[in-house]
């Protein structure tokens, strides 16, 4: 759970843009990308995962994957807790904080 919300923190500040490499990368739009095009999006993104969150990301998006070559990368979004609906996404990501009333 901590390694899960240290990885929200660090991703919510841009994931919309996340949400969109992948997608670039999933050319085929088959909802599978390789290892190497997801580690690519986090590079290019300049993400500071650490190794053991990373590994983590990994791990999850394999657990639902045919192999490393077949990873379902939108489990990525289902294990941080957050929708692939696109307009979900940009809601959350311009989303207002709540004002309160003295």
């Amino acid at each position: 759970q901590q390694i899960q919300n240290e990885i929200i923190d660090i991703m919510n500040p841009c994931l919309v843009s996340f949400k969109e490499a992948l997608d670039l990368e999933d050319f085929k739009s088959n909802g599978w990308i390789t290892l190497e095009q997801f580690k690519n999006v986090i590079r290019k993104l300049e993400l500071k995962l650490s190794s053991v969150q990373m590994d983590y990301l990994i791990y999850e998006m394999y657990k639902y994957s045919k192999n490393s070559q077949k990873l379902k990368y939108e489990k990525v979004f289902d294990v941080l807790g957050f929708s692939n609906n696109e307009e979900e996404f940009i809601d959350s990501e311009y989303k207002e904080e709540p004002v309160e009333e003295k």
